[in-house]
């Protein structure tokens, strides 16, 4: 029973440990860089989606679904800025270009269900 007990205690330790899910530790780049950020804009059937994918490299890919073809997008780096308590995510398209939907400075933060927050897009 104390060998059982003591097994169970040593597989927990190993899943904290290697990680087996959000402990809250995790930095605002890491949770950037985690997926694909989508924001869908008008109405049917005149219907925008940007998706944004940030790199862990620093770059980032913007694509634009609509009506158009070939679609809009546009590459460049990311950086972010911390100012007094707030978060800053600067974009430098490629080309030294406008950016679309998100300003190329917008303050950002993640909600309690994990939906990036941004101060208001273009």
């Amino acid at each position: 029973m104390v060998r059982r007990r003591f097994t169970m205690l040593m597989l927990l330790v190993l899943l904290s440990a290697c990680g087996g899910g959000s402990d809250g530790g995790d930095t605002f780049a890491d949770r950037l860089t985690q997926g694909t950020w989508t924001r869908t804009l008008g109405w049917p059937p005149f219907l925008d989606t940007f998706a944004y994918d940030f790199h862990e490299d620093g770059t980032y890919v913007r694509l634009l679904f609509t009506d158009v073809f070939p679609p809009p997008h546009e590459n460049g780096e990311w950086t972010l800025r911390h100012d007094q308590g707030l978060i800053h995510l600067v974009l430098q398209p490629d080309g030294g270009g406008d950016c679309y939907w998100l300003a190329c400075d917008s303050i950002v933060s993640f909600d309690h269900d994990g939906r990036l927050l941004v101060s208001g897009g273009h």
